[in-house]
């Protein structure tokens, strides 16, 4: 039987199986048995995952076995689970383990209420804090990737005297941090003053030497169309509109929450579970 005229809804199962063991999947989880040895599609499965596992040359695959059964470059001495000796939820367990904490994408909680209590403990401006940190989320959502990446690395490095006013870094530092050079960095800041940001460059005298630094300033501004069904506007928080405050916050408490491997990677897939406790890792589903 040809494995490459075999289709499934318009796809090519033999390049989509191909794509999926060498770059879609984290980790491989090979059942080992005699079935599998014999079958055609886990030959294919096979050697995609094994040319994934040479070219990453870290730990990809990870065998599990009904049996005894010997497969062409899987070493019957390589570690991996007998599951003659284990229950399939024991399995499962493992397999989360072994997976860590899942990474929404796109997620903004329902109820940010750990982003309101850390703003306001009174909840007096629940309603406004949560429709402005929304705003900022869909702000976020209208950003590239790089333009997001250098945002993320201003609030995270801000100076903790910045908030509420604005967010700020000394400019060389943000280089080391980012990679990207000052006249690109503000470049990009510059092409986001349609979605309210503001930046400017200020030199300031440095405390440690008589020199002087560039440090940069920014801002961010909510001006959504607000009424009183919404939020008392005459009593809110952010008046002017400048809510650098609000989204210094988001950034933090995610921060705080998770270890510093996990920041970035959940900034950058726009998951913002940490800001409920029903939501965050280790708090719920």
């Amino acid at each position: 039987m040809s494995i490459k005229g075999q289709r499934s809804g318009g796809k090519d199962l033999y390049e989509h199986l191909d794509w999926v063991y060498q770059r879609a999947a984290r980790f491989c989880v090979l059942f080992i048995s005699t079935r599998y040895a014999k079958r055609v599609w886990t030959d294919h499965e096979l050697k995609s995952a094994q040319a994934r596992a040479i070219e990453q040359k870290s730990e990809y695959i990870l065998p599990t076995r009904f049996d005894d059964t010997q497969l062409p470059g899987v070493r019957h001495t390589v570690a991996g689970l007998d599951l003659r000796g284990i229950t399939p939820s024991e399995l499962a367990r493992t397999i989360i383990e072994k997976l860590g904490p899942l990474s929404r994408r796109n997620f903004f909680p329902p109820d940010p209420e750990l982003l309101v209590e850390a703003l306001n403990p009174s909840r007096e401006h629940e309603a406004e804090i949560s429709l402005r940190a929304h705003a900022f989320f869909r702000t976020l959502q209208r950003m590239t990737q790089q333009e997001r990446s250098l945002v993320f690395a201003i609030l995270c490095h801000t100076c903790p005297a910045g908030p509420p006013e604005n967010a700020h870094i000394n400019l060389d530092l943000l280089r080391r941090i980012t990679g990207i050079p000052p006249s690109e960095a503000l470049n990009i800041l510059k092409g986001l003053r349609s979605l309210h940001f503001r930046s400017q460059v200020r030199e300031e005298p440095d405390h440690e030497s008589d020199d002087s630094d560039d440090v940069l300033y920014l801002t961010w501004f909510d001006y959504g169309a607000y009424d009183d069904s919404d939020f008392n506007e005459d009593a809110a928080l952010y008046n002017d509109g400048n809510a650098t405050e609000i989204a210094c916050a988001m950034v933090a408490i995610t921060s705080h929450l998770y270890c510093d491997d996990h920041v970035m990677m959940d900034l950058q897939s726009m998951d913002f579970s940490a800001l409920s406790g029903r939501t965050a890792r280790g708090h719920g589903t």
